[in-house]
């Protein structure tokens, strides 16, 4: 049998093209493709129907995706096995052997200096610009990082671990952790390390709900201030027509801005509502997503009903996206993952690519942003210009949803 690994342009050209001499399998890591046809005839199998045919007979397992990460994935697959890794280059199939693949490295320098060029483009830009508080944080955190090139980037802030639900998808209700909202002293510091940038959104919010914060709109404002575009996830319910206007004039201060209200209740699906009446009747470039989460989808499209909206598929802003665990801290939805799925989701994880880093509302740093207890911590906000991210897999990523912190989303 023939094992296609990742369901791509070439992998359906090689099938088409094959003579049908064989039985062919195709599997993708993004889980939303499994069950769903391929090149016409072929559906494609989820992991445990993969490791099945791994472990039962010999089979010609050929890489097919364009992500690096695919080799080192099939090698862990087939290791102990007698199947044959092949990959697919130009239409043609060659073989590899195993032994002679070296471990997958990060190249921590090379992802820093990539960004250093970029931290400069964005300060010449706010120098063009005539932004100049923006310009002047630029220049200090350059100055800062280059002198700490391994230093974590901060990605995000915690305002708040409180929250004023408690929702099936949520670890809010269960968290041991204390509870309680970031000080000014916290933010302050936290502050100086925000890096510039003008393509991806700083987010504000973490696992509560970021609207509790008594300061979250000064907060805002400071932000948008030095020219970075903010991310805020939000339910919604907090929205007053006075905070709705004064968060989207002063998000659209900057281009990117992006809010995403979750529909966990027809207030909050009320409210989205009101938000996309204001983009449209001032001409806000903000973007607005409401979104459809799986676990409670039958609901919401009921509550979206109730105000005209029938097809919201067709909705440019609405986003359906699947309900995860928090990496486990969901007891309920909580999976723990085969070695083989932890290490692949790990060398494609979006934190420990690109060094980055989120900060819990008490100041401590956090190795990733859907670590609810902190069972990741490397430090304090206080010290981060020492602190070096840790480039190993811990307790945390053995629950790790697959389709959230790696690139199958």
């Amino acid at each position: 049998m023939k094992i296609i690994i990742g369901a791509s342009k070439a992998a359906e050209d090689f099938i088409k093209n094959r003579e049908k001499q064989s039985m062919i399998v195709c599997y993708d890591n993004d889980r939303r493709k499994w069950g769903k046809k391929f090149a016409d005839e072929y559906t494609i199998i989820n992991f445990k129907t993969l490791e099945k045919i791994i472990k039962k007979e010999k089979n010609d397992v050929i890489i097919a995706s364009e992500n690096r990460t695919a080799l080192y994935f099939a090698r862990d697959l087939c290791k102990n096995t007698e199947n044959d890794l092949l990959i697919l280059d130009k239409g043609e199939t060659i073989p590899i052997n195993i032994e002679q693949i070296q471990e997958y490295t990060v190249d921590l320098k090379k992802i820093e200096e990539r960004k250093m060029e970029r931290y400069f483009e964005f300060r010449d830009y706010y120098k063009d610009n005539g932004n100049r508080k923006a310009y002047e944080h630029a220049c200090n955190y350059i100055k800062i990082k280059q002198n700490n090139l391994a230093m974590p980037e901060i990605k995000g802030l915690e305002l708040t671990n409180y929250c004023n639900l408690s929702c099936p998808n949520c670890p809010t209700p269960t968290c041991k952790r204390a509870k309680g909202y970031m000080g000014e002293n916290v933010f302050n510091e936290c502050f100086q390390y925000i890096p510039p940038c003008l393509t991806e959104p700083f987010s504000l919010h973490g696992l509560g709900e970021p609207l509790l914060h008594p300061n979250f709109l000064e907060y805002l404002g400071r932000v948008v201030e030095i020219g970075v575009p903010v991310l805020i996830s939000t339910n919604g319910l907090l929205l007053t027509d006075e905070l709705m206007d004064n968060m989207l004039k002063t998000m659209n201060k900057v281009k990117g801005s992006v809010i995403y209200i979750s529909f966990h209740s027809f207030k909050s699906v009320q409210n989205w509502a009101k938000c996309v009446q204001l983009i449209e009747k001032n001409n806000i470039t903000v973007k607005l997503f409401g979104q459809v989460l799986d676990h409670n989808a039958k609901e919401a499209y009921c509550w979206l009903e109730k105000i005209g909206i029938k097809d919201p598929s067709k909705n440019n802003y609405i986003r359906f996206i699947t309900s995860h665990s928090f990496a486990g801290n969901v007891s309920t939805r909580r999976t723990v993952y085969s070695d083989v799925e932890v290490n692949n989701r790990f060398r494609n994880c979006y934190y420990n690519l690109n060094n980055i880093v989120n900060i819990a509302w008490d100041g401590r740093i956090k190795r990733c942003c859907l670590d609810a207890e902190v069972s990741g911590n490397i430090g304090n906000i206080f010290e981060i210009e020492n602190v070096k991210r840790k480039n190993e897999i811990y307790d945390l990523c053995h629950t790790c949803d697959p389709d959230w912190t790696s690139n199958f989303q």
